[in-house]
Order: C-alpha cells, then sequence, then structure tokens
C-alpha cells in the first residue's frame, strides 16, 4: 500500500516518519504487550543473522540498538550474551523511559534521532565507528525519505569489520478491519488514499539490501520471516486500536472528522462491524518481516 502525506485525510505515514516523540510516548507499553510477540521473534531472526557473519565477544563487543522502541533487539542480545555492553537509543522519550524502567544490566538508554545519531556533538552516545554490531529493528519505513540517510547513520556507528542489521515489515494484515470500514465509509475518498503519491518507502529485502550495499554494506544477506500478533477477541483488537492511543490509527480518525465531516463514532461503529466478520475467534493479524544484515569492509 503506498505511503500517504500528511495533506490527506486518511494519514498513516508522513514524510520524514510517524514516530514524532510527543505521540507515541503513550503507546510504549503495548510495544511490549500485544506487539511484543512480532517484534521479539524479528529480533531474535535478525540478531542471529548478523552473528553468523560476527560472533558476539564478552570482552571486545559493544552492540547498538538504533530505534530501540521497547528493547526487542536489546533483550536478544542481553540473553545471548549477559556481559556485552549495548547504547540503546530513540527519539521518542516514552520509549526510552519504557526500557530504561526494565533495569536491563549493562545497558545505556538516550534520546536519539537514527537519522542523525552519529558523534560526540549529540551526545556522545553513539561514537563514530564505536560499536561491533548495530541494528535498526522496524525503523527504517518510518524515516519516510530519510531512509538512506538511517543506514549511513547506521554504517558511521559501526567500525570497519563490524555488522548491522535493518528490518522492515510488509504485508501487513493488522489494518484490514479498519480500511475495509474506510472503504465502505467512503469508497471515492478511500480510492484516492490508496494512489495518493507520497515518498517510496522500501517495501521489500531487495531494496532495503540495495540501500545498505548503496552505503557502503558488504556480504550482505537477508531473510523474510512471517510474524503475527495476536488479541483476545474482536472487541479487544479494536479497543486496542481506539483506545491505545496509536497515533497513526488518531491521525486518520481526525482525517474522517476534519477533512470529510464524519462524525468519529460512525466510524468506529463501521471498524467495530467489519472486525466482527473478519474475525473468527481471537483475531490473528500479521506481517512479513524483511531482514538485511551485512558488514563494513575493513
Amino acid at each position: 500500500m503506498a505511503a500517504t502525506s500528511s495533506s490527506h485525510p486518511f494519514l498513516t505515514t508522513q514524510p520524514g516518519g510517524l514516530r514524532e516523540s510527543r505521540s507515541w510516548s503513550p503507546v510504549a507499553p503495548h510495544f511490549a504487550g500485544k506487539l511484543a510477540t512480532g517484534t521479539i521473534e524479528a529480533a531474535r531472526k535478525m540478531a542471529a543473522m548478523a552473528l553468523e557473519l560476527k560472533p558476539l565477544v564478552s570482552t571486545t563487543s559493544r552492540v547498538l540498538d538504533a530505534g530501540a522502541g521497547s528493547g526487542a533487539i536489546t533483550e536478544t542480545v542481553r540473553a545471548l550474551d549477559p556481559e556485552v555492553p549495548i547504547v540503546a537509543v530513540d527519539k521518542v522519550p516514552g520509549m526510552v523511559e519504557f526500557l530504561a524502567r526494565k533495569n536491563i544490566s549493562n545497558v545505556t538508554t538516550g534520546l536519539a534521532d537514527v537519522k542523525a545519531m552519529v558523534g560526540q556533538d549529540r551526545g556522545g552516545l553513539v561514537p563514530e565507528a564505536g560499536f561491533t554490531h548495530a541494528f535498526a529493528a522496524l525503523v527504517v519505513q518510518f524515516c519516510g525519505e530519510h531512509q538512506t540517510d538511517m543506514l549511513t547513520e547506521l554504517f558511521r556507528a559501526v567500525e570497519p569489520g563490524g555488522v548491522a542489521g535493518a528490518s522492515i515489515t510488509r504485508d501487513i494484515t493488522v489494518r484490514e478491519p479498519w480500511h475495509l470500514a474506510c472503504e465502505r465509509l467512503d469508497p471515492e475518498s478511500y480510492r484516492r488514499f490508496e494512489t495518493h503519491d507520497a515518498p517510496p518507502v522500501w517495501m521489500s529485502a531487495d531494496e532495503v539490501d540495495a540501500g545498505m550495499r548503496a552505503v557502503g554494506f558488504r556480504d550482505t544477506r537477508s531473510a523474510t520471516l512471517p510474524t503475527e500478533f495476536t488479541w483476545d477477541s474482536a472487541e479487544d483488537y479494536i479497543k486496542f486500536w481506539f483506545e491505545g492511543g496509536h497515533p497513526g490509527l488518531r491521525k486518520e480518525m481526525r482525517g474522517w472528522e476534519e477533512g470529510l465531516g464524519r462524525d468519529p463514532d460512525e466510524v468506529r461503529l463501521e471498524v467495530e462491524k467489519a472486525g466482527r466478520e473478519q474475525f473468527d475467534g481471537a483475531p490473528r493479524l500479521g506481517c512479513n518481516v524483511d531482514i538485511v544484515v551485512g558488514r563494513r569492509p575493513v
């Protein structure tokens, strides 16, 4: 599905990325709740692929978790090695605070924008060539037209011979009831949303691989991991989207209300109807995660 710009009433991804710090902070607990299973599975797969290129060594390795969110990569690495120091950064204060409260041993957390995180002049958390391993899990697509900038920062962060990994999601079914409801409420506006032009977002492992190679990584390899998110019931799913504070959906709801003059309760009722029609028992909605790892040449 094409990304959209902020001028469209069905906003899903705005140029520059949706992870605006204030709006995403309240959502942090959900990334360790309903969404944790899928993100942790993908983190484990990416770590395993990277460690095939360069194993962890307790005395010499140093790991960067860029765009750490609630800490899927951080927790994965810590489970693999209790001693390796980890720096976990995110631009969202709520995510950083949530991860810090976990009190994971030998982890330093801090605020940093993954598109401009390297260098002592930005707080010193992410020094040039300061890491043996660097990961950006499920972050690339949130960078909009700055995807290459983010991978450049990842390249700068790892030392020569170091490895890095990046991943994206595609074929996402978690929003299907929402889109079905939108199409029913206003088919003409929904068709405009489907075809709206926006800065391109990478939607395949091949595109991420090409991006990593373009900034200098070599020995790249990729994999696709099917994963899913589970809710207890259709009502549980609907509550998650409408009461969970997800900024993407809140922006879309404002689009219905402000751009099309529709009653938000009317939209919610249509989503509830679509959800109950689609789900048989506990909703199991998923996506594919494309993972690419590569090495910075010596």
